[in-house]
């Protein structure tokens, strides 16, 4: 073998392999072939050029650790999704479109299940049900009632009601603090 034949065959290996630094996640044997034939194809055309995978479902750390020598990773804010807390939701390179070695790639990621059930905060302290909303996610607002039953300072309803299934960051919960017995009366 000649060494210009030596050269140019190591040079396309390290070429293949840069490449497939940024090929598709866990691709199938055929997947792989094709990916393959798809990356010769690509260093044919530039050797900083690539085909963009889908992230959708990946976590955010790990796409970063294992493409971050070829996508410049922006986060483009969070939403809550039915996916996992920490896993792309978006991006803003379509999958399988060119992209060339050092393209910033925005990503929105989840803050995980957008929805809870409203907890049954009726005659607990307003501070403390206020505290269990935050917890999970939840704001909400005190609305001050006169009430004969309920003591002074605790939740005597909610809007939307006790039990129901609300969205975070969207809904804002209404709790109905009693103001204690009119002394007027």
């Amino acid at each position: 073998m000649g060494i210009k034949k030596y050269i140019v065959m190591i040079l396309c290996i390290s070429t293949i392999l840069s490449v497939s630094s940024c090929g598709n996640l866990n691709p199938s044997s055929q997947e792989s072939e094709e990916s393959v034939s798809q990356s010769q194809e690509d260093i044919k055309e530039s050797e900083n050029s690539f085909i963009m995978p889908d992230f959708y479902g990946m976590d955010y750390n790990e796409a970063v650790i294992q493409y971050g020598n070829c996508i410049q990773f922006q986060e483009n804010g969070h939403e809550y999704s039915e996916l996992e807390s920490g896993l792309i939701i978006e991006q803003d390179i379509e999958s399988r479109s060119e992209f060339k070695k050092g393209d910033v790639l925005k990503v929105k990621i989840s803050k995980g299940a957008g929805t809870v059930e409203l907890p049954n905060i009726v005659n607990m302290h307003a501070e403390l049900a206020k505290d269990q909303f935050e917890q999970r996610g939840l704001e909400c607002e005190f609305e001050y009632l006169q009430n004969m039953e309920v003591q002074k300072g605790y939740v005597i309803s909610t809007e939307p009601e006790v039990d129901a299934t609300v969205n975070k960051g969207e809904e804002k919960i209404i709790l109905y603090v009693s103001l204690g017995v009119d002394d007027a009366e």
